[in-house]
Protein backbone atom coordinates (compact mmCIF):
# COMPACT_ATOMS: atom_id res chain seq x y z
CA UNK A 1 0.00 0.00 0.00
CA UNK A 2 1.19 3.22 -0.52
CA UNK A 3 2.36 5.83 2.25
CA UNK A 4 0.04 8.88 1.74
CA UNK A 5 -0.54 10.36 5.35
CA UNK A 6 1.42 13.24 4.43
CA UNK A 7 0.50 13.69 0.45
CA UNK A 8 -1.35 16.93 -0.15
CA UNK A 9 -5.16 16.44 -0.54
CA UNK A 10 -5.91 16.87 -4.38
CA UNK A 11 -9.66 16.20 -4.70
CA UNK A 12 -12.00 16.57 -1.97
CA UNK A 13 -15.92 16.90 -1.45
CA UNK A 14 -17.83 18.49 1.36
CA UNK A 15 -21.75 17.85 2.24
CA UNK A 16 -22.44 16.52 -0.82
CA UNK A 17 -26.49 15.80 -1.54
CA UNK A 18 -28.22 14.86 -4.40
CA UNK A 19 -31.93 13.86 -5.22
CA UNK A 20 -33.32 13.14 -8.28
CA UNK A 21 -37.27 13.56 -8.36
CA UNK A 22 -39.83 11.50 -9.81
CA UNK A 23 -43.25 13.64 -9.49
CA UNK A 24 -43.82 14.33 -5.98
CA UNK A 25 -41.43 11.53 -4.69
CA UNK A 26 -37.29 12.68 -4.30
CA UNK A 27 -35.07 9.74 -4.60
CA UNK A 28 -31.84 10.51 -2.23
CA UNK A 29 -28.83 9.04 -3.84
CA UNK A 30 -26.41 10.98 -2.13
CA UNK A 31 -26.54 12.28 1.59
CA UNK A 32 -23.94 14.57 3.39
CA UNK A 33 -20.96 12.72 1.37
CA UNK A 34 -17.87 13.60 2.58
CA UNK A 35 -14.30 12.90 0.61
CA UNK A 36 -10.79 13.73 0.84
CA UNK A 37 -8.48 11.93 -1.94
CA UNK A 38 -4.75 12.84 -1.27
CA UNK A 39 -1.79 12.60 -4.24
CA UNK A 40 -0.82 9.29 -4.89
CA UNK A 41 -3.57 7.42 -3.32
CA UNK A 42 -6.05 4.73 -4.74
CA UNK A 43 -9.00 4.55 -3.60
CA UNK A 44 -12.31 2.24 -4.20
CA UNK A 45 -15.84 2.98 -4.25
CA UNK A 46 -17.72 -0.20 -4.23
CA UNK A 47 -21.55 -0.45 -3.99
CA UNK A 48 -24.61 -2.06 -5.71
CA UNK A 49 -26.06 -1.13 -8.99
CA UNK A 50 -28.22 2.09 -8.73
CA UNK A 51 -26.48 3.27 -5.68
CA UNK A 52 -25.38 6.65 -6.84
CA UNK A 53 -21.35 5.73 -7.85
CA UNK A 54 -21.35 7.30 -11.18
CA UNK A 55 -23.63 10.27 -10.00
CA UNK A 56 -20.89 10.74 -6.89
CA UNK A 57 -18.12 10.74 -9.71
CA UNK A 58 -20.06 12.84 -12.53
CA UNK A 59 -20.51 15.51 -9.16
CA UNK A 60 -16.75 15.38 -8.39
CA UNK A 61 -15.88 15.91 -12.05
CA UNK A 62 -17.93 18.74 -12.40
CA UNK A 63 -20.06 17.06 -15.18
CA UNK A 64 -23.16 16.94 -12.86
CA UNK A 65 -23.97 19.44 -9.72
CA UNK A 66 -25.12 18.54 -6.45
CA UNK A 67 -28.04 20.19 -4.54
CA UNK A 68 -25.84 20.86 -1.63
CA UNK A 69 -22.18 20.55 -1.08
CA UNK A 70 -19.28 21.70 -2.63
CA UNK A 71 -16.03 19.62 -4.30
CA UNK A 72 -12.58 21.34 -4.60
CA UNK A 73 -9.93 20.08 -7.30
CA UNK A 74 -6.35 21.49 -6.06
CA UNK A 75 -7.78 23.72 -3.54
CA UNK A 76 -10.63 25.24 -6.25
CA UNK A 77 -13.94 25.14 -5.47
CA UNK A 78 -15.46 23.65 -8.75
CA UNK A 79 -19.04 24.14 -6.93
CA UNK A 80 -18.87 27.90 -7.63
CA UNK A 81 -16.91 27.51 -11.21
CA UNK A 82 -18.95 28.13 -14.69
CA UNK A 83 -18.97 25.55 -17.31
CA UNK A 84 -16.44 26.88 -19.28
CA UNK A 85 -13.93 27.35 -15.85
CA UNK A 86 -15.16 23.05 -14.56
CA UNK A 87 -14.22 21.99 -18.51
CA UNK A 88 -10.59 24.33 -18.14
CA UNK A 89 -10.45 22.82 -14.68
CA UNK A 90 -10.63 18.83 -16.01
CA UNK A 91 -8.61 19.54 -18.30
CA UNK A 92 -5.57 20.34 -16.23
CA UNK A 93 -6.38 18.55 -13.45
CA UNK A 94 -8.35 15.36 -14.48
CA UNK A 95 -8.00 12.22 -16.18
CA UNK A 96 -10.65 9.82 -16.99
CA UNK A 97 -10.85 5.95 -17.64
CA UNK A 98 -14.56 4.06 -18.52
CA UNK A 99 -15.70 1.28 -18.67
CA UNK A 100 -16.05 1.67 -22.77
CA UNK A 101 -12.35 2.76 -23.94
CA UNK A 102 -14.05 5.64 -25.95
CA UNK A 103 -11.15 5.45 -28.15
CA UNK A 104 -11.47 7.20 -31.25
CA UNK A 105 -11.67 4.64 -33.74
CA UNK A 106 -10.14 6.65 -36.98
CA UNK A 107 -6.84 7.57 -34.66
CA UNK A 108 -4.25 4.65 -33.95
CA UNK A 109 -3.10 4.49 -29.92
CA UNK A 110 -0.34 7.36 -30.52
CA UNK A 111 -3.06 9.59 -31.78
CA UNK A 112 -5.69 8.39 -29.17
CA UNK A 113 -3.03 9.20 -26.53
CA UNK A 114 -1.70 12.29 -27.69
CA UNK A 115 -5.19 13.68 -28.40
CA UNK A 116 -6.23 15.61 -25.21
CA UNK A 117 -2.62 17.03 -24.98
CA UNK A 118 -2.67 18.22 -28.39
CA UNK A 119 -6.58 19.69 -27.09
CA UNK A 120 -4.65 21.54 -24.39
CA UNK A 121 -2.78 23.14 -26.62
CA UNK A 122 0.90 20.89 -26.97
CA UNK A 123 2.54 20.99 -30.19
CA UNK A 124 2.28 17.69 -32.44
CA UNK A 125 6.12 16.38 -31.65
CA UNK A 126 5.72 17.14 -27.91
CA UNK A 127 2.33 15.74 -27.70
CA UNK A 128 3.15 12.30 -29.60
CA UNK A 129 6.49 11.96 -27.73
CA UNK A 130 4.42 12.27 -24.34
CA UNK A 131 1.80 9.66 -25.86
CA UNK A 132 5.05 7.46 -26.78
CA UNK A 133 6.12 7.46 -23.35
CA UNK A 134 2.88 6.45 -22.01
CA UNK A 135 2.15 3.73 -24.36
CA UNK A 136 5.49 2.08 -23.13
CA UNK A 137 4.75 2.16 -19.92
CA UNK A 138 1.38 0.41 -20.62
CA UNK A 139 3.38 -1.97 -22.26
CA UNK A 140 1.94 -0.99 -25.94
CA UNK A 141 5.68 0.08 -27.25
CA UNK A 142 5.16 -1.73 -30.32
CA UNK A 143 1.50 -1.13 -30.77
CA UNK A 144 1.30 2.64 -31.37
CA UNK A 145 0.16 2.77 -34.77
CA UNK A 146 -2.42 0.28 -34.30
CA UNK A 147 -6.28 1.55 -34.64
CA UNK A 148 -8.66 0.67 -31.99
CA UNK A 149 -10.08 -2.32 -33.95
CA UNK A 150 -6.73 -4.02 -34.30
CA UNK A 151 -6.20 -4.07 -30.35
CA UNK A 152 -7.72 -6.49 -28.03
CA UNK A 153 -10.22 -5.42 -25.32
CA UNK A 154 -7.19 -5.20 -22.83
CA UNK A 155 -4.94 -3.28 -24.92
CA UNK A 156 -7.98 -0.87 -25.84
CA UNK A 157 -7.96 0.00 -22.09
CA UNK A 158 -4.65 0.36 -21.49
CA UNK A 159 -4.52 2.52 -24.27
CA UNK A 160 -7.32 5.02 -22.58
CA UNK A 161 -4.91 4.51 -18.95
CA UNK A 162 -3.04 5.96 -20.44
CA UNK A 163 -4.79 8.70 -22.56
CA UNK A 164 -5.95 9.54 -18.81
CA UNK A 165 -2.50 10.10 -17.93
CA UNK A 166 -1.64 12.24 -20.51
CA UNK A 167 -0.84 16.05 -19.19
CA UNK A 168 0.26 14.71 -15.94
CA UNK A 169 -3.45 15.05 -13.57
CA UNK A 170 -3.68 15.18 -10.08
CA UNK A 171 -6.19 12.95 -10.08
CA UNK A 172 -7.76 10.06 -12.58
CA UNK A 173 -11.68 9.01 -11.87
CA UNK A 174 -12.57 5.42 -13.35
CA UNK A 175 -15.56 4.17 -14.01
CA UNK A 176 -15.34 0.10 -13.82
CA UNK A 177 -12.33 0.29 -16.44
CA UNK A 178 -12.63 -3.70 -16.07
CA UNK A 179 -15.92 -3.65 -16.61
CA UNK A 180 -16.21 -5.24 -20.28
CA UNK A 181 -12.99 -7.41 -19.64
CA UNK A 182 -12.40 -10.92 -18.41
CA UNK A 183 -10.87 -11.91 -15.20
CA UNK A 184 -6.91 -12.22 -16.59
CA UNK A 185 -7.30 -8.86 -18.17
CA UNK A 186 -9.14 -6.86 -15.71
CA UNK A 187 -6.14 -8.23 -13.01
CA UNK A 188 -3.64 -6.65 -15.50
CA UNK A 189 -5.72 -3.59 -16.07
CA UNK A 190 -6.03 -3.11 -12.15
CA UNK A 191 -2.40 -3.60 -11.45
CA UNK A 192 -1.28 -1.47 -13.81
CA UNK A 193 -3.64 1.29 -12.43
CA UNK A 194 -2.08 0.63 -9.17
CA UNK A 195 1.53 0.87 -10.44
CA UNK A 196 1.04 4.03 -12.47
CA UNK A 197 -0.23 5.76 -9.37
CA UNK A 198 2.64 5.35 -7.47
CA UNK A 199 5.14 5.99 -10.39
CA UNK A 200 3.28 9.44 -11.59
CA UNK A 201 1.96 10.31 -7.76
CA UNK A 202 -1.65 10.43 -9.26
CA UNK A 203 -4.42 9.92 -7.19
CA UNK A 204 -6.61 7.04 -8.33
CA UNK A 205 -10.58 7.15 -7.57
CA UNK A 206 -11.95 3.97 -9.02
CA UNK A 207 -15.69 2.58 -8.85
CA UNK A 208 -15.13 -0.99 -9.39
CA UNK A 209 -18.07 -3.84 -8.68
CA UNK A 210 -15.05 -6.39 -8.99
CA UNK A 211 -14.15 -7.73 -5.34
CA UNK A 212 -11.31 -9.71 -6.64
CA UNK A 213 -9.56 -6.38 -7.31
CA UNK A 214 -9.96 -4.60 -3.88
CA UNK A 215 -6.90 -5.47 -2.73
CA UNK A 216 -4.98 -2.87 -4.72
CA UNK A 217 -6.17 -0.21 -3.09
CA UNK A 218 -5.03 1.83 -0.18
CA UNK A 219 -8.89 2.21 1.07
CA UNK A 220 -12.45 0.89 -0.11
CA UNK A 221 -15.72 3.48 0.54
CA UNK A 222 -18.86 1.54 0.16
CA UNK A 223 -21.69 3.68 -0.94
CA UNK A 224 -24.81 2.48 0.90
CA UNK A 225 -28.24 4.46 0.94
CA UNK A 226 -26.89 7.51 -0.12
CA UNK A 227 -23.84 7.62 2.77
CA UNK A 228 -20.61 7.22 2.00
CA UNK A 229 -18.69 4.63 4.33
CA UNK A 230 -15.41 2.95 5.23
CA UNK A 231 -15.33 -0.52 4.08
CA UNK A 232 -11.83 -1.49 6.08
CA UNK A 233 -8.46 -1.99 4.65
Amino acid sequence: MNDVCSSPVVLSAAHLSKAFHQGADAIHVLRDVNLALQAGERVAIVGRSGSGKSTLLHILAGLDSADAGTVLIKGTDMSEADANQRAELRGVHMGFVYQNHHLLPEFNALENVAMPLRIAGADRQAAEQQAAELLTEVGLAQRQSHLPSALSGGERQRVAVARALAGHPAVVLADEPTGNLDSENAKVVMQLLANLSQQHAVAFLVVTHDASMLGEFDRVLLLVDGCLENGGD
